[in-house]
């Protein structure tokens, strides 16, 4: 069964056909029911894909993320599932492995595939990025790096006020010596951005921060299970540290809790972006992101571009603090 012969079923023409199915365009009550009714008890179902590529439409959305096993990636793609299935899109999901050239094939092979948009959670945006990103015919967003001033839309976290907020909560209580763990991952929101926040706490609480009190590595608890044992060895005078991510914090205080070191009668710890706060009964104190709404934020963001809509070009998530019970005033 076509068009062709429900058309000729219902003595009307195949455009007026096609405005029944699609509910688009003006059609008689009387004639549109008709048209149900003959598509009804024959049977015929409209080939979705052929209307899809008639309206350039696949219902298709590219969404390339660093790491498939990271908790917070698998909420902003929550986030952005929960809005693509209401307008019944679907997903092809392209994991990189936080590797800078999967993403610009990735980049490139959805817009191959006849993807209607693409939603990027970025690490390191580089100008070869930038590049494909503004010379993509298909809208691309960026979740998780400001490109805004590149004239790329994105949703970001509000990544320095947050690590302020954070920092200075340490020494609002007294703490002065103070170490930071972070990432020497090419992420600039959590390597730059967040390291940018703290010292502006340290400096705003007229605290000298000494750079030989750092230690980098991946975003495993590995991290901070090995980084603070490390620094503890070389400065033993620390009362605090300052992990980079919650998921950090988490093997930070694993660590000190292994060595007998009282978590926080004596080291302090603080993390960001985790919601997975709880060892034994310790709540560590840390930021909370909305990581599913800021996927939600994406998604909608690149509905409204392809609905022809106004577009931002940037969307701020707000944050909330943490105050668990893993920092001690001194």
């Amino acid at each position: 069964m076509t068009i062709k012969e429900i058309a000729k079923m219902a003595g009307v023409s195949t455009a007026t056909v096609s405005r029944a199915i699609n509910n688009s365009g003006y059609i008689k009550i009387e004639v549109k029911e008709k048209i149900l009714r003959i598509i009804e008890e024959t049977g015929f179902t409209p080939s979705s894909v052929a209307q899809d590529l008639k309206r350039n439409r696949t219902n298709l959305i590219g969404v390339i993320i660093p790491k498939i096993s990271s908790f917070s990636v698998a909420q902003v793609v929550d986030g952005i599932s929960l809005e693509l299935n209401k307008r019944n899109f679907s997903i092809l999901l392209a994991n990189t492995n936080n590797n800078a050239e999967e993403e610009l094939k990735y980049l490139k092979i959805f817009q191959e595939k006849r993807a209607n948009g693409i939603l990027i959670l970025g690490t390191e945006i580089s100008e070869e990025h930038k590049n494909l990103i503004k010379s993509s015919s298909i809208p691309v967003i960026v979740i998780g790096q400001n490109v805004s001033e590149a004239g790329i839309p994105c949703v970001v976290q509000q990544e320095k006020e947050a690590a302020y907020d954070i920092a200075r909560y340490l020494t609002d209580n007294n703490h002065k010596r103070i170490a930071y763990i972070g990432t020497d991952i090419e992420d600039f929101a959590v390597k730059n951005e967040r390291k940018a926040g703290f010292l502006k706490a340290l400096a705003d609480s007229d605290i000298s921060f000494d750079e030989k009190c750092t230690y980098y590595s991946g975003f495993s608890s590995d991290t901070g299970y090995t980084g603070i044992k490390k620094l503890l060895k070389e400065f033993p005078d620390l009362t605090a540290v300052f992990c980079a991510t919650g998921t950090m914090a988490t093997g930070a205080v694993n660590a000190l809790l292994e060595s007998g070191s009282g978590v926080p009668e004596n080291v302090s710890v603080t993390g960001m972006g985790s919601t997975n706060y709880g060892i034994n009964t310790l709540k560590i104190t840390s930021v909370i992101y909305d990581y599913v709404k800021t996927g939600s934020e994406g998604a909608k963001m690149l509905l409204n571009i392809l609905d022809n809509k106004t577009k931002s070009e940037k969307i701020s998530v707000p944050y909330r603090f943490f105050q668990g019970n893993t920092v001690k005033k001194i």
